[in-house]
């Protein structure tokens, strides 16, 4: 099973927090440091607080067991910042075209005021135009009709019929 640098340096600090636990002084684990190992400096404990030391070490496996994954971690750390770049990335060209969106939306609107004066100017002139077409043919109507007036009374006046 391979260990992880840091667990190996934490050991001899998790060991001496196990021994000054069970009521070691720092000289009584100093002066066997060299001579015993942890397992036999241990065994040197009384049978009460044996259980409490299984349960330490039963807890320090765990952990141990609980760092494994932190490589693997880092491995996918390192996929999330690339995705979280990507999406920075995406996100920023998604607003340099939303900016662009938002231009053409502004001359589009530019566009629909002026064609909207455009139509306005042309039903002006449409309307205009139709009271100059009304005032001419009204002169035009009055001209013929006054035209046969002056032709009848002409021709009265000439056949002497009166």
């Amino acid at each position: 099973m391979p260990t992880i640098e840091y667990v190996d340096v934490a050991r001899p600090i998790a060991e001496r927090v196990f021994l000054l636990c069970l009521g070691w002084s720092d000289y009584q684990i100093l002066e066997g440091v060299g001579e015993k190992t942890v397992t036999e400096r241990v065994s040197e404990v009384p049978d009460e607080n044996s259980k409490l030391l299984v349960d330490i070490q039963i807890q320090l496996a765990r952990i141990e067991k609980t760092l494994e994954v932190v490589p693997t971690l880092a491995a996918a750390l390192e996929t999330v910042r690339e995705i979280a770049r990507n999406a920075d990335q995406s996100s920023k060209s998604a607003h340099h075209r939303v900016d662009m969106l938002q231009s053409a939306k502004e001359i589009a609107d530019d566009a629909l005021r002026k064609a909207e004066t455009a139509l306005a100017n042309q039903r002006a002139q449409a309307e205009d135009q139709k009271w100059f077409k009304r005032t001419f043919y009204g002169a035009v109507i009055v001209g013929i009709a006054g035209g046969i007036v002056a032709a009848v009374w002409a021709a009265i006046k000439i056949g002497g019929v009166a």
